[in-house]
């Protein structure tokens, strides 16, 4: 079997050869994600993954420039093992010019910045990190709580590092009931950070608890876009926006804040066209 699935990838990574150094997602108790509820969580082995890549060389061929480092959380894996897997690949792929993959506050909070610094040198360009929110009390609801300066100690370091962090907030995860702090934080979290991009991305209840919750059930399009214009008018640092995942009703990409006007324009133009209830 060439993959373990099922397989996921941001949607930039669309041209990347997807390389499953992990299985699954080591945390996976967020009760907003429904990715890797059947897959339990295994780390390859050097002898798994050199088999993995012997089976991708032969189907893809050599000239592999981009790599993705798969599945949910690969830099759960020790700094050790993570590096002697990106050589693996280098081996098997010479031409790799850059490396991403999936992180999350848990797997990184033990990353130091010499360890950082060495990902950085062995070609990792960008992580991939879900904040989800900056409200405590909406990711404590969720099942994946880190207090929000603790959060922002830690994708700082990644920043400063050196290495392109694309972060993700979920449209709707405070439901109706804390829309406007769950915006309002989020924003706040991502000015702490100064993350190179932020991307936005709309709640789906299917196959989670939260579809019986009236607070989610409820949440409609007047409410995403009201919350995703919050967020947006709230964002000061610089940062590659984009909300053009399969998830969102309505394509919106620019660089905030210098396209903020552009960009709310659009959402209030997209407001103006829902239901009225």
């Amino acid at each position: 079997m060439l993959y373990s699935e099922p397989l996921f990838r941001p949607p930039a990574e669309a041209n990347s050869l997807i390389v499953q150094v992990t299985e699954g997602c080591a945390y996976n108790r967020c009760l907003f994600c429904p990715m890797y509820k059947g897959k339990k969580f295994h780390i390859h082995s050097p002898q798994e993954i050199t088999a993995h890549l012997r089976n991708l060389h032969s189907v893809y061929g050599p000239d592999q420039p981009r790599v993705f480092l798969a599945d949910g959380d690969a830099l759960v894996m020790k700094i050790d093992a993570f590096l002697a897997a990106i050589e693996q690949v280098r081996n098997a792929f010479p031409v790799v010019r850059r490396f991403a993959t999936y992180g999350s506050v848990f797997s990184l909070a033990d990353k130091t910045r010499d360890d950082l610094l060495k990902l950085k040198a062995a070609g990792l360009r960008t992580v991939y990190l879900g904040i989800e929110s900056g409200d405590e009390e909406t990711l404590r609801r969720m099942g994946k709580y880190m207090a929000a300066p603790r959060m922002a100690e830690i994708c700082r370091r990644v920043v400063e590092a050196g290495l392109n962090l694309s972060v993700m907030v979920i449209i709707g995860l405070g439901g109706r009931s804390r829309s406007r702090p769950h915006a309002e934080a989020s924003a706040g979290l991502v000015n702490e950070i100064g993350p190179s991009h932020t991307s936005l991305l709309n709640l789906l209840l299917a196959h989670t608890p939260l579809a019986a919750d009236p607070d989610y059930r409820d949440f409609g399009l007047t409410d995403y876009f009201s919350e995703a214009a919050a967020f947006v008018a709230a964002i000061e640092r610089r940062t590659i926006f984009r909300a053009n995942h399969a998830s969102n009703p309505v394509a919106l990409e620019g660089v905030l804040p210098r396209d903020r006007d552009r960009i709310l324009a659009q959402i209030h133009t997209a407001l103006a066209c829902c239901p009225k209830t």
